[in-house]
């Protein structure tokens, strides 16, 4: 089974409403965006999951077996922290939201155009 059947069987039943995230005041979190190279860049990424961050991942540049070997591992990381995960575009673009943080996709991709 391909990348692409994997996550289309995967986030296919998961368009469903989620309420706003809760964020305490002084609560920090950042958003790091990367677009690995190989596969070892992979363990910089799980840190910042398990440290409560946003991670938003481009796997264009990663060849087939790479991109599905960070896809797993990833995968693997967002449900130890019990954190959301989301495709935003084909099989390129992918989200990790601890779970306290909810990502209303359908709204990015339709009202602003951002993603294609």
């Amino acid at each position: 089974m391909g990348f692409r059947t994997t996550t289309k069987k995967m986030f296919a039943a998961d368009e469903t409403k989620r309420s706003a995230p809760q964020i305490n005041a002084g609560q920090r979190m950042d958003v790091v965006v990367r677009m690995p190279v190989q596969f070892e860049d992979v363990q910089e990424y799980a840190d910042a999951l398990i440290g409560g961050n946003i991670v938003f991942l481009n796997l264009e540049k990663l060849d087939g077996a790479d991109r599905n070997r960070v896809f797993d591992y990833m995968n693997g990381v967002a449900y130890i922290v019990k954190a959301n995960v989301d495709v935003v575009s084909d099989y390129t673009l992918l989200l990790y939201a601890p779970a306290n943080v909810t990502i209303d996709k359908k709204e990015v991709v339709e009202e602003n155009n951002f993603w294609g």
